[in-house]
């Protein structure tokens, strides 16, 4: 692999190159690999409101008419994902930060009276665009695709945090063995694995031809305290 850095040319040879170049991957352009895109039809608007003394604790969401916001409980602060439609954002630059911050407070009116100071300009709140997209295939030889450069991940239901411990284990060897391992994967909790099946398994379907395949849920000889299959 020949890579350009502050010093000059570089040239990195190895057995085995992981590319988590992210979503835009230089890599897998470059690879000419097939990108499958499963579509996503809304943006996430991420910011930070303060929390004050007397907020509840503990996170969750607000639901208003057409719109959603969801909450994290950062301890000190309120991490805020504010979904909109694909696209959405210039029109709701359009009509100006005060309207938006009177809609986001309308949604969750805990928020009243605080977000001229928490969210003073656009710089404050930063655009997701949200890309739900796969490699038809995530390897060749000598080189595995992980993360987002593997799968553009969604935020919808826990997929974000649940697709990279899909990623497939053990890695390609250099006369291309097949990567994937569905009984030797980190399992994420079960709470975790419960609010991203139906969109995890949405997004598998492609796999079979618009038909997703259960997962394999037989038991395995590996002891239970070195991983966690779906039949153990």
């Amino acid at each position: 692999m020949r890579v350009e850095t502050a010093e000059g040319p570089l040239e990195v040879r190895a057995d085995l190159v992981v590319a988590a170049d992210g979503r835009h991957s230089a890599l897998r352009a470059a690879a000419g690999l097939q990108v499958q895109d499963l579509g996503a039809p809304i943006d996430v608007l991420w910011m930070r409101v303060g929390k004050r003394e007397g907020d509840p604790a503990g996170s969750g969401g607000r639901i208003g008419t057409g719109r959603f916001v969801a909450m994290i409980d950062r301890g000190s602060y309120w991490q805020c994902a504010y979904v909109i439609h694909k696209g959405g954002m210039e029109a709701i630059r359009a009509r100006g930060l005060p309207q938006f911050r009177a809609e986001l407070a309308g949604v969750v009116p805990l928020f009243a009276g605080r977000l001229e100071a928490d969210l003073p300009d656009w710089d404050a709140i930063k655009l997701l665009s949200v890309r739900v997209d796969r490699l038809a295939q995530w390897w060749k030889p000598g080189l595995l695709f992980i993360g987002d450069a593997a799968h553009a991940m969604s935020p919808i239901g826990g997929v974000g945090i649940n697709r990279p411990c899909r990623t497939p284990w053990p890695p390609p060897t250099s006369g291309g063995a097949a990567v994937r391992s569905p009984r030797h994967r980190f399992r994420p909790p079960a709470g975790t694995r419960a609010a991203a099946a139906p969109v995890a398994d949405t997004r598998d379907a492609g796999d079979a031809g618009g038909r997703a395949e259960p997962p394999d849920r037989s038991p395995c000889s590996t002891p239970r305290s070195r991983h966690g299959c779906p039949g153990c």
